[in-house]
């Protein structure tokens, strides 16, 4: 079977979305919004925020413009109002932590839209990293630096609180700094060992796992933007698009899949099967060359006892395993079954062989996404 050489080996083709992150992963609530429960609780980190007391009288420099006691050019600060003075706080809280999450949220989307759809589903079933697992991980420990400074309290005409939070710049770019050469290290560390590997599908999973690493990184590194009065990052020794380039030549060029189908109507759903994968670019195995993964399978559409004059009707079934050539193990089971009618019997199978292929063809393509991508079993 030939494959569409301008198809990318990225299930579900493509799109670059890794969340979500990004063209189409903020469909609903904002990142934002989803976050507000984890701003809430960096809150409980800071044990400096008893320490704000409450100013009442002519009102802060802070309110309404920047505070002189904490420049810009040292303090990242963020003024939250509320009726009451916890939510005044946590809204201050909130708008620093929008910074960070917008901003990530932005520089990550090509790379994160890269891995949703090379992990062939939305779902934490494939190992993927999150837009949501993102955020909370690298704005964690940032976050919890975040203190409230000063509170007012104005009493006349609107009796709300206001509160000043503030993130120390330079603490945070240390933490920030050694954060991104620690992923560094780790990034460098899997790639070595995907080079030593020999077995593909390790070799795939570990350099899904660099990616993912890279993804975090790319995370630390915008925040260091934001907090570093310059705006300079750290760039990566290795790009993202260098690691992913390797990933793709090892999905199209090394790493094979073999169909086999037996039953009735076998043709037309092997060859169904066979467009489906490699559309999403996965390669098929001609005959002289060796596959890593067999999709075995049987298909039987038999007639049912005739209950109507106007109707004929099928009862159909498909069983499918998915196996590990290297060893010969299942790493996946597909079957189901069901009824179609049509007013004639080859009617009645082509509609039950449209059925079949609605429901398989996601199923098979899923299921070797979850498998070649999920984490590294061996480090």
């Amino acid at each position: 079977m030939g494959r569409n050489p301008f198809r990318s080996v990225f299930l579900i083709g493509l799109i670059l979305t890794l969340g979500s992150i990004l063209a189409g992963c903020q469909s609903g609530p904002s990142v934002f919004s989803k976050n507000k429960t984890s701003v809430q609780n960096h809150a409980a980190d800071a044990d400096l925020d008893s320490h704000a007391v409450v100013a009442t009288g002519q009102q802060a420099d802070w309110v309404e413009g920047s505070s002189h006691k904490y420049p810009s050019g040292l303090y990242l600060t963020g003024v939250g109002i509320g009726d009451e003075r916890q939510k005044a706080e946590d809204n201050a809280r909130a708008e620093i932590a929008k910074v960070f999450y917008s901003h990530i949220d932005a520089s990550t989307k090509i790379s994160q839209e890269y891995l949703q759809s090379v992990s062939g589903t939305t779902t934490r079933e494939s190992g993927r990293m999150s837009v949501q697992d993102i955020l909370e991980v690298s704005t964690h420990k940032v976050l919890s630096g975040v203190r409230i400074a000063e509170i007012y309290h104005e009493s006349k005409p609107s009796n709300a609180f206001f509160a000043l939070a503030v993130l120390d710049r330079e603490q945070s770019m240390v933490i920030l700094q050694n954060k991104i050469n620690s992923l560094d290290q780790d990034i460098q560390t899997q790639l070595a060992r995907a080079g030593r590997l020999n077995d593909r599908l390790l070799k795939i999973k570990e350099l899904k796992a660099a990616l993912e690493t890279h993804l975090l990184r790319q995370a630390y590194d915008t925040e260091l933007v934001i907090v570093n009065p310059t705006g300079q990052g750290i760039a990566p020794p290795v790009a993202f698009v260098d690691i992913k380039n390797r990933l793709t030549d090892i999905l199209t060029k090394e790493f094979h899949i073999r169909l086999e189908v037996k039953g009735d109507r076998a043709q037309d759903l092997q060859e169904a099967l066979a467009d489906a994968l490699t559309q999403e670019g996965f390669s098929l195995s001609g005959a002289n060359e060796k596959a890593n993964v067999l999709v075995k399978g049987s298909i039987e559409i038999k007639p049912l006892k005739q209950t109507s004059e106007q109707w004929k009707y099928v009862r159909w079934k498909t069983v499918f395993d998915l196996v590990d050539l290297k060893d010969d193990s299942v790493f996946g089971s597909i079957s189901d079954t069901g009824r179609e009618g049509h007013l004639s019997l080859p009617q009645a199978q082509d509609r039950a062989l449209l059925k079949i292929k609605k429901n398989l063809l996601p199923k098979v393509s899923q299921e070797i996404a979850r498998y070649i991508f999920n984490p590294p079993a061996v480090k």
